[in-house]
């Protein structure tokens, strides 16, 4: 592709089933040709420099509120009227609000989340990897996302929030779903498939919460119910909806970021010896593994009143969609930035986002990555990619791997 012609095929390539695989140079091309630009096909202006996202992010004039309304509303009437559960439950709680909501629902679960929680939990997260490398250290050989990249992060998210593991499996169904949502305009069937599981999931909620109202225990879904009851704070639909928030978001990233981080490794064996010398590097592996392969390409927002960035003007009502995967590879804020480089300092990406919104679990979430990926990288030294064909999810929210399978 060349730059001449990156901006006219935008809308083509968004839609291309070869899309999620090849991402990057993509987004150079446009980056470097039309890096505020109108997409006719999504309907968004699509951002893809750093320092643009980093300032649309700041700007209270672009909102969290409609998000997936925006996307309904392009359906036919008749057929938006099949879907009312579906815009109630987008229509409040955490990733669905702007200040003061926001920061009220962010207050009550940001004392569950803060780094030295997160860093408390450590022993427990390395002793969950131990259990779940535990087949893999005797057949020799694993699919990462299936037997560890997917469970560990489920159920340490399980285990905060209260929601019994052994109901893994379905909240993979749901969470699959449910997650592409904010890609692009659905069609009238993708939405009642998404409503389906909507409804499911806020019902299996639903009735744990009226279990733990009978007996409490230690767990946020107890802590949000006595700051319900006692502080007034969450009515009960941001309640639910809150806890559905945690249990998709939670573990989706930390996913990626633990399959599409060793594959990133073993492609660049420089990389990996250098991981192997040193172990130490394991904290700045991780946030260049986030920088190179994020497990989100790009979240949105409606702007609240015309705004102009970039000398191009976004009307009211619009939607604004941020590549976070452009902006981690943007040659304005990181040298090089093709190159993976583990020791790279500083390195302000925005695989988590950034602003107000900054992803709550982002703490956890490395903490996670250090440890089974530092794992894996000491216990198997020898560990290899067999030849098999990388599938990346066809999603264009989500940025991740199908399957990663390793001989040890």
């Amino acid at each position: 592709m060349t730059s001449k012609s990156a901006a006219a095929e935008l809308d083509s390539y968004f839609l291309d089933p070869d899309f999620a695989s090849n991402l990057h140079p993509f987004y150079h091309e446009l980056r470097a040709y039309d890096p505020v630009h109108w997409s006719d096909s999504l309907q968004s202006w699509v951002l893809t420099r750093h320092a643009d996202i980093a300032a649309a992010l700041r700007d209270k004039r672009l909102s969290s509120v409609g998000r997936v309304a925006a996307l309904l509303d392009r359906l036919p009437e008749a057929d938006r009227e099949q879907l009312q559960p579906l815009y109630m439950h987008f229509s409040t709680g955490l990733i669905h609000t702007d200040p003061p909501d926001h920061t009220r629902l962010r207050r009550l679960l940001n004392v569950s989340f803060t780094p030295p929680v997160a860093e408390g939990l450590r022993p427990r997260v390395q002793e969950l990897v131990d259990e779940l490398l535990e087949p893999a250290q005797a057949n020799r050989r694993i699919e990462v996302v299936s037997e560890l990249a997917f469970p560990l992060p489920l159920i340490l998210i399980s285990e905060i929030v209260g929601v019994p593991v052994e109901n893994r499996l379905r909240f993979k169904q749901w969470c699959d779903d449910v997650n592409p949502i904010l890609g692009s305009t659905p069609t009238l069937e993708s939405a009642l498939v998404m409503q389906e599981s909507v409804i499911a999931l806020r019902g299996f909620l639903s009735d744990l919460i009226a279990k733990r109202r009978a007996e409490p225990r230690d767990d946020l879904i107890t802590r949000m119910i006595a700051a319900q009851e006692e502080e007034k704070w969450l009515s009960e639909n941001e309640l639910i909806q809150t806890a559905v928030t945690l249990m998709i978001a939670a573990h989706e990233t930390t996913t990626s970021l633990m399959s599409s981080g060793l594959m990133t490794l073993l492609q660049h064996p420089d990389q990996l010896e250098l991981l192997h010398s040193d172990p130490s590097l394991i904290i700045s592996a991780v946030e260049e593994l986030l920088r190179y392969e994020p497990p989100l390409n790009h979240f949105t927002r409606i702007a609240k009143e015309d705004i102009e960035i970039a000398d191009k003007v976004i009307r009211k009502g619009q939607v604004v969609t941020f590549s976070l995967v452009a902006a981690n590879r943007d040659p304005e804020r990181f040298p090089d930035p093709d190159r993976l480089d583990i020791t790279r300092s500083p390195n302000e990406h925005m695989a988590f986002g950034f602003g107000v919104h900054y992803c709550l679990g982002a703490p956890l979430a490395v903490v996670e990555g250090q440890v089974a990926i530092g794992t894996i990288v000491e216990r198997f030294p020898e560990m290899s990619m067999p030849d098999q064909q990388i599938e990346w999810r066809q999603e264009r929210v989500a940025h991740g791997i199908k399957e990663l399978h390793l001989d040890l």
